[in-house]
């Protein structure tokens, strides 16, 4: 099942936002969501705003975990993932994150090539 974020922007931009399965029934369906951001939204932007408790699972004793956010970054899904920032969400009244592309990156030059930006939680 996937679902879409719709917000009013001049100039828009979609993107794409999936994660991994945690266990056997988590894959029962679909955790790809399609949403619409500012075209010059940043990574930093973006994860600012984003809702972590509401979208990653969660899972006993630990929250919502530990995850790496990854993009293709430019490239292609086959040519690897890049990692782009961890996300510390064990505590989710306290959810941390580590940039490893700086924040100020626009989600534009995260996209795969030739498409639109796609952020895979892993």
């Amino acid at each position: 099942m996937s679902w879409t974020v719709r917000a009013v922007y001049h100039h828009a931009m979609d993107i794409v936002i999936d994660r991994r399965s945690v266990h056997a029934g988590d894959d029962t369906m679909s955790h790809s969501v399609d949403m619409v951001v500012a075209d010059n939204a940043t990574l930093g932007d973006f994860l600012a705003g984003f809702d972590f408790p509401g979208y990653l699972p969660h899972i006993m004793g630990r929250g919502c975990g530990t995850w790496d956010l990854c993009s293709a970054q430019g490239g292609s899904w086959r040519a690897g993932a890049h990692v782009v920032a961890r996300v510390d969400a064990t505590n989710t009244d306290d959810v941390r994150v580590k940039y490893v592309t700086a924040p100020e990156t626009p989600l534009a030059n995260l996209a795969a090539e030739g498409g639109k930006p796609y952020l895979l939680f892993r």
